[in-house]
């Protein structure tokens, strides 16, 4: 058949790659230990589920000679590398979960050598200006950069080698250079054009008809393992108009076609679902094609297809009830209002919490019909929704005072947050803390907080890109925003902001993330960092960090924002600025992915603090210095084993990769931002070990549960014409929950402030009934009952916004 014979196209192949894994995962002890040998091809499954596929090459091996560029090539130290034609992924192996063997997939290679240019060396390309566009013999214009800023370079390039996965284009003028492209980066009409001109495919006067055939089906074969099967259809319509005796085989890659199509398909249909797109899910699967399923896709999508017609049976209930329901006197005006959120903002992936407010609805209705008195009456009933839907399905209480306290809760919670002095919300809080007069009231203030409605907003609900003003009107900064299809504001959504190359508009990048970032059910959000019109990032210590920052604290009031999945990508200067920023603030974010960059400065600077913090950094080998910094990077990452991959396209230059975007998705889906719950770093005194947090700003002051309101100013650098090496401040951290003991190690810092609460899983940093002692470095340790509070915990989630990370109380140490 030809679907065990084919390498899966770069989208079917996540369909195909995603069976291997399962299959591996279910059971284990069929994978191989990790294989000694340096040099095979296989599958590798990192710890967080993410995929590649290539020949493994392990750390023992120093250089190597590449066999698609014939280039050499160096390895940062400690390294596991994947090398898949046209990238080299490199990581730690600490990283690694899986691997096994595989059969590398079939060389379908067509190679049209061209005539080696007898010039000098290649210049470095720091930036893309123009690809051009392909003529007739497969040649194109590509114009250049050798330095940022600097004068214009063209040259000509041809299309001498394409296979399914990548291509290969070589220069026929000025300077000798290969460089390698994934084929989906191409147009299909690009590729047939190489195809149709090679004499491989091409039809000669005389040749026989099964010569004929066997181009035509090499042809069709190419073009599906590609990915592009209406090409591949449209050739195998071809050769049964000509060859009607070939029917047999025309129907068997037409089968296998259906079937890859048929589970990519149904791939698309889970991102949409995932990205909480559920109305076109219903659409999508009514379209569902009915033949030529795999029975393990079919299996699946009939699972699927049965939970939404689950999931809309229930959905109608439930209004139905919360509707019909006729409450006491005393609750109906709260319980009405709470019915009707509840309705506003029901949708499949939060009908779970109404499970039991369902199940009980529906006996008390039979009971009734029966003649019978239902156990539970309409109040109760309304209990169990109000509870179940502020707490979860497994909180729900059928007590109607309970539930109306709860309500009264969510009040405070937006009132408060709406609320912009100070005093007046300090008042709303001790007004209801008197009202309440029990213990459980900070509580329920956490329990509630995640499922809140955002604190302002936005009414005009749109998914084309717009220009939005920050809220606080932050100087007229403005970002560009793009919303994700079918957005509503009870769901939480991740975050990718964008931080446009140098000379590009914010608009201009989320134009290329957009479809993909549909797709995955994504925010958008492109800040104009570089609105003074400099070209460059300039490492500032307020406006250029502060337009991320504002843009994330606008997005938080304005729209629901899932704040443990929040990324960053950048490219040319704004990859810098990412780097900056994510290594900065390594607290806000899930990960961070840069095309490009050039980690200079505090980029370089910072790197211990990516040590919680996932990087995703996309290069070309021939881009000079820049590679070579990323190159340090890694030996210092890679070397300690941080979540960090290094993805390097053969040849290439500082340049816009498009097909690393699904891949850039995929690696983002599983990520979540890190919460160091009993360690922060390891103590080293910098160089050569430790992985302390670093400052060398005063607005780079937090860290997880440490911020600092006091950096010494000697170790700070205020402008890069500063720059010089110097004793940076630095910080780490441990907490002993059997002592009940925070401990402190830094320098540099004057004040430090110890934020305590708890993780995501409900966990405590430490046991609030027990005195807490802190030490810091060599001074008297502070020990003191500390309380949870209310005030602490809202005062900080209405400056941060953050309703992921809440903190119950602090302690503050120094000036």
């Amino acid at each position: 058949m030809l679907t065990r014979s084919l390498p899966l196209p770069p989208r079917s192949r996540v369909a195909a790659v995603l069976l291997t894994v399962s299959a591996l995962l279910a059971n284990p002890a069929a994978v191989p230990a990790q294989d000694k040998a340096n040099d095979h091809y296989g599958l590798v499954i990192l710890n967080d589920g993410f995929v590649l596929q290539g020949k493994v090459i392990r750390e023992s091996t120093v250089t190597e000679t590449d066999s698609v560029t014939g280039t050499p090539y160096s390895y940062p130290k400690g390294f596991f590398l994947v090398d898949d034609g046209p990238r080299r992924i490199v990581f730690s192996h600490k990283q690694v979960r899986l691997v096994t063997k595989m059969d590398p997939p079939i060389d379908d290679r067509v190679d049209n050598p061209v005539k080696p240019v007898l010039g000098p060396k290649m210049p470095t390309v720091a930036e893309v200006v123009d690809e051009g566009a392909w003529d007739n013999r497969l040649e194109r214009t590509f114009t250049f950069r050798a330095v940022p800023g600097g004068p214009q370079s063209k040259l000509k390039q041809k299309l001498d080698l394409a296979t399914p996965y990548f291509v290969r284009l070589d220069s026929t003028t000025d300077w000798a250079w290969g460089s390698v492209y994934l084929t989906r980066e191409l147009k299909p009409d690009v590729v047939q054009a190489m195809l149709g001109g090679h004499p491989a495919f091409q039809e000669k006067e005389g040749m026989s008809n099964a010569d004929r055939t066997a181009r035509r089906f090499r042809y069709a074969d190419f073009f599906t393992r590609t990915g592009w099967y209406p090409e591949a259809e449209v050739e195998l319509q071809r050769i049964l108009k000509d060859f009607p005796d070939q029917k047999e085989r025309v129907t068997e890659r037409q089968t296998a076609i259906g079937k890859l199509r048929a589970r990519e398909s149904f791939e698309e249909i889970k991102r949409l679902h995932n990205g909480g797109q559920y109305d076109t899910v219903v659409k999508r699967i009514a379209d569902f094609p009915a033949e030529n399923v795999p029975e393990d896709t079919l299996a699946a999508f009939r699972e699927l297809k049965s939970e939404y017609e689950g999931a809309k049976e229930r959905r109608e209930q439930a209004v139905r009830f919360l509707t019909d329901l006729k409450v006491e006197d005393k609750f109906r005006p709260l319980f009405a209002e709470a019915a009707k959120a509840i309705k506003d903002e029901l949708a499949h992936d939060n009908l779970a919490r109404l499970e039991t407010f369902l199940s009980q609805a529906k006996q008390a209705e039979k009971r009734a019909k029966a003649g019978k008195k239902p156990e539970l009456n309409p109040s109760e009933l309304m209990a169990l929704a109000v509870t179940g839907w502020l707490l979860g399905n497994g909180a729900a209480e059928a007590n109607p005072l309970i539930a109306a306290k709860l309500w009264r809760t969510r009040h405070l919670l937006v009132d408060y947050l709406h609320t912009t002095g100070a005093g007046t919300r300090q008042k709303l809080l001790a007004d209801y803390l008197a009202e309440r007069n029990d213990s459980t009231a900070l509580d329920d203030i956490t329990r509630i907080v995640p499922t809140l409605p955002p604190v302002e907003p936005e009414t005009e609900i749109t998914t084309k890109t717009v220009t939005v003003k920050l809220g606080r009107a932050q100087k007229g900064v403005t970002y560009d925003l793009r919303l994700p299809p079918e957005y509503r504001h009870s769901r939480a959504y991740p975050v990718l902001i964008l931080l446009h190359k140098e000379g590009d508009k914010p608009a201009d990048t989320i134009d290329k993330w957009k479809e993909q970032a549909a797709e995955n059910g994504y925010i958008l959000a492109a800040p104009e960092w570089d609105k003074a019109g400099i070209g460059g990032y300039t490492y500032g210590d307020n406006d250029e960090h502060q337009t991320v920052l504002e843009t994330l604290r606008d997005l938080r009031r304005r729209f629901q924002v899932d704040s443990d999945r929040i990324f960053v990508f950048g490219q040319g200067q704004g990859a810098n600025m990412a780097h900056d920023v994510g290594l900065s603030h390594p607290d806000l974010f899930a990960g961070v992915s840069s095309m490009g960059v050039d980690p200079t400065y505090h980029a370089m600077a910072y790197w211990r603090s990516g040590q919680y913090l996932p990087f995703y950094v996309v290069t070309g080998t021939n881009s000079g210095k820049s590679e070579e910094h990323v190159h340090d990077l890694f030996d210092h990452w890679v070397g300690r084993h941080y979540p960090m991959l290094w993805v390097a396209y053969k040849g290439r230059g500082a340049d816009w990769f498009g097909g690393e975007l699904p891949n850039i998705f995929d690696w983002m889906r599983a990520k979540k931002r890190a919460f160091p719950l009993h360690q922060l770093g390891t103590d080293g005194l910098g160089e050569p070990f430790g992985n302390e947090f670093y400052a060398v700003r005063p607005s780079d002051n937090r860290f997880y549960w440490l911020t600092s309101d006091n950096i010494d100013i000697n170790r700070c650098i205020l402008k890069l014409s500063q720059w010089r090496k110097l004793e940076a401040a630095r910080v780490t951290a441990t907490i002993d929950s059997t002592k009940n003991e925070v401990k402190v190690s830094s320098q540099g810092l004057k004040q430090i402030t110890v934020w305590l609460g708890r993780n995501a899983r409900g966990e405590n940093m430490i046991d609030f009934d027990r005195d807490v002692v802190v030490r810091v470095n060599m001074l008297a340790p502070v020990k003191k009952k500390l309380t949870p509070s209310a005030t602490v915990l809202l005062e900080d989630l209405y400056d941060r916004g953050d309703r992921q990370r809440l903190f119950l109380g602090k302690i503050e140490i120094g000036q």
